[in-house]
């Protein structure tokens, strides 16, 4: 009864949020509480689940809000930007450079473990170098979703934090082991953005180098970020990501 109840429950909230009936957050909140009250459980009960649930998943769900706080902020004010710019300025003309460096951006972009973020920096960034050497945007979309899929193992990513729950460890614990695996990964990510940046070099050819408007694209937004605060920022950044992966400190007190 319990899994046929759970299933009734994915198939609702998959129905609800992909024809846009509601909110996810509403689906999410209200469609559990109603199954489970068709299914047989009292107020009580569902107050001590919630309860238990909740003290269960704090320190993951925490790390989780802190990552996207964190590499939103250095987003924001531009510890980035030379990474794209240096994207941009060596891969000048040829697709096979442009290919590799999108992956390299979609990379360090999906460092705050959200998908949403990594494809907004990513696309907008690379999508207009596209257009101008005429390359295809699906070999754009293909390289953003093979980067961040592997770069979603992090201690903060969405599969990583789910399993450490469902299996009720501490997520660096499950994640430690899984280092050498996603290193592997990620090299075979930048070989497959070296073949497919090589189909599009036979395809498209070598341009001399980019439209002026393309390089500069990035200097607009000068005003508004902090190239000053670079090196404390790579390195606070830096330091975060070895405490978190190492857990040198509890959990709690490294993102307090």
């Amino acid at each position: 009864m319990l899994a046929v109840s759970g299933f009734f429950i994915i198939g609702i909230l998959l129905y609800l949020v992909l024809t846009k009936k509601t909110s996810v957050h509403f689906a999410l909140v209200v469609v559990p509480i109603v199954i489970a009250l068709i299914a047989g459980f009292g107020f009580n009960e569902l107050g001590e689940y919630m309860g238990d649930g909740l003290s269960g998943i704090a320190q993951t769900g925490i790390m989780l809000t802190f990552a996207v706080l964190f590499f939103g902020i250095m987003y924001d004010v531009g510890l980035f930007d030379p990474v794209i710019k240096g994207v941009i300025k060596y891969g000048g003309g040829d697709p096979l450079k442009i290919a590799v460096g999108t992956a390299v951006i979609a990379m360090v972009s999906h460092l705050d473990g959200s998908g949403a973020s990594t494809f907004l920096i990513t696309v907008s960034a690379m999508l207009p170098v596209y257009k101008a050497l005429k390359m295809s945007p699906l070999t754009l979309a293909v390289i953003a979703a093979l980067s961040a899929g592997t770069m979603n193992m992090a201690p903060w990513g969405g599969p990583t934090v789910r399993a450490a729950s469902a299996l009720e460890i501490d997520v660096i614990e499950l994640y430690t082991p899984l280092i050498p695996v996603q290193i592997i990964g990620l090299l075979c990510v930048l070989l497959a953005s070296f073949w497919l940046g090589k189909q599009e070099r036979k395809r498209v050819g070598i341009q001399k180098d980019l439209p002026p408007e393309i390089k500069n694209a990035h200097e607009k937004d000068k005003d508004d970020r902090r190239y000053k605060m670079f090196i404390p920022n790579i390195i606070i950044t830096v330091a975060v990501i070895v405490t978190l992966v190492t857990g040198v400190v509890p959990l709690a007190i490294h993102l307090s």
